[in-house]
């Protein structure tokens, strides 16, 4: 196997920082830091940011520090989940450093497979499969996950990480490449930042922008355009919480235009370095289309200068969407255009079934099979699933609630 390590193998134990952005979770927190806390891999540098939370999870970040020296505690106003993933960034002292969503869970050897199969094949980035649950089964994940995952089966090394965050991001096409014996599942990239182990030199120079809804998507680009190495382990570590509550903010305009500029800006960087910008292309069209739908486009009774600042922002937006689509050659806009409509009926399909996840009350066991994929932009409210209608948090990794991306 791949991940075997050869005898005479000298044996490296570099520090891992594990980055927490927490924020109003005093349910669901105990649940993530113990997870956390008994992983098999025992060299973290854990760093909790309590986003000025208002509930008691600042108090019980507080605790963790008496419990476990690993654990360092930030306390900052509320300001969002970028600038509590940058202060995170910003103090974490390990050579990797991964993120975690304060109401998720990880597998008991998330941190020990995914360093494995990072230093065995030279990768900058390690990812694993994730998976979503209902709160009803919190504690039994929570068990469950404290066993441990089983070994890998495969691990796969990509080279063109732009490429396949750009092109790989249609569940019904992965599925489609997996029956042919592609291992097409090992190529897809979400627009969340979890799940993911990273070599923190990555991260040199480059922060999640804060003031956006789309912090996460609007780094994406320029992270995977300078990752050399990607290790794809097919073992689920990650486990995400979904909601009874959660909804994507996708009627809000606000949201909409953030996840526009994101995908301009994705857009224009992948066709410098002669990447297709399927996805960028899905997302801002998606969100141009959305904006105008949005409850608080042209409200009766909202204000007239944000009715009009809404107005020219969707103007500009369609303006930009026309000189993008322009850079595209025939046959690239149709390849766009097809994997666009193509993603939108997925995003239909996924946000239906979530919704019955969310209202799931049965027993949790290891044979369930709950939603694996499909909901990224939905995103955060933060799925792997591509990018469920344009990119990038939900409302309440925008400063609402609990970040998500």
């Amino acid at each position: 196997m791949l991940l075997t390590t050869p005898p005479g193998t000298p044996r490296t134990t570099p520090l891992v920082s594990v980055i927490v952005p927490v924020y109003d979770t005093e349910d669901y927190v105990r649940y993530c830091i113990d997870s956390i806390l008994r992983q098999s891999y025992p060299r973290l540098d854990i760093i909790l940011v309590d986003d000025g939370s208002t509930d008691s999870s600042a108090a019980i970040l507080d605790e963790y520090t008496l419990r476990d020296d690993r654990v360092t505690v930030i306390h900052q106003t509320h300001a969002g989940a970028a600038q509590a993933r940058n202060a995170g960034l910003d103090a974490a002292h390990g050579a990797w450093v991964t993120f975690v969503n304060s109401d998720d869970i990880l597998d008991r050897r998330y941190v020990e497979l995914l360093l494995h199969a990072a230093l065995r094949t030279g990768a900058d980035i390690a990812k694993a499969r994730w998976k979503q649950f209902g709160v009803a089964r919190l504690y039994d994940v929570a068990e469950a996950t404290a066993e441990g995952a089983r070994e890998p089966e495969r691990v796969t090394v990509l080279t063109d990480a732009l490429k396949a965050y750009q092109n790989v991001f249609c569940k019904s096409l992965r599925l489609v490449g997996t029956e042919f014996g592609r291992n097409t599942e090992a190529r897809y990239f979400n627009d969340s930042c979890w799940g993911r182990l990273y070599r923190r030199d990555l991260w040199e120079g480059l922060r999640f922008p804060e003031g956006t809804r789309a912090h996460v998507a609007m780094v994406s680009g320029e992270l995977y355009r300078r990752t050399g190495k990607v290790a794809d382990i097919d073992v689920t570590l990650y486990h995400q919480l979904q909601h009874e509550g959660d909804e994507p903010p996708e009627r809000e305009f606000d949201y909409q235009h953030d996840q526009a500029v994101a995908a301009a800006h994705n857009f224009d960087l992948a066709m410098e370095h002669g990447v297709l910008p399927a996805r960028s292309y899905y997302t801002m069209s998606s969100a141009c289309d959305a904006e105008a739908m949005a409850e608080d486009f042209d409200a009766p009774g909202m204000d007239p200068e944000v009715r009009e600042a809404h107005r020219a922002a969707y103007q500009e937006d369609l303006l930009t969407l026309a000189r993008l689509a322009g850079r595209l050659t025939p046959a690239q806009r149709v390849t766009c255009t097809a994997t666009q409509l193509i993603r939108r009926l997925e995003h239909r399909a996924y946000w239906m079934r979530a919704d019955l996840l969310k209202r799931d009350r049965k027993p949790w066991t290891t044979a369930d099979v709950h939603i694996d994929d499909d909901g990224e932009d939905a995103a955060d409210v933060s799925t792997d699933a591509g990018d469920a209608g344009t990119g990038g948090d939900t409302a309440r990794a925008a400063g609402t609630a609990t970040p998500r991306s």
